[in-house]
């Protein structure tokens, strides 16, 4: 039984560096600077961990990718067809922030509270 665990963990580890196929959509898994062209030294745009881009071509260890800031090729290395894990969001800070925002009109406000004597 033992076994079957070892080898089921192995395998999900492996579909987490799952080389995307072209077409598909991938993510990067580092910061990556990407080349202009595969045999040439032109740098092309840097893409950012964790962004979303499409694999257009696969040529030995690099894939040609399109991206927010436009196309290069990257290593395949840096690329994974699983969607990143959504943040967990800090409930404790975005309340901390809310309670340090005026919301009754006070100091701090826009500078104008409805209803301040105009017209009269």
């Amino acid at each position: 039984m033992k076994f079957l665990v070892v080898i089921a963990g192995l395998l999900l580890s492996l579909s987490a560096f799952a080389e995307p196929e072209v077409g598909e959509q991938a993510w990067l898994t580092e910061n990556t600077s990407s080349m202009r062209f595969i045999d040439a030294e032109v740098a092309g745009p840097e893409f950012v961990s964790g962004k979303a881009v499409t694999v257009l071509f696969v040529e030995g260890e690099r894939a040609r990718v399109k991206g927010e800031k436009g196309f290069g090729w990257v290593a395949l290395t840096s690329l994974t067809s699983e969607k990143p894990a959504t943040p967990d969001l800090d409930m404790d800070a975005m309340l901390k922030k809310l309670q340090n925002m005026n919301l009754d009109g006070g100091a701090g406000s826009a500078g104008f509270t409805v209803g301040s004597g105009m017209g009269q």
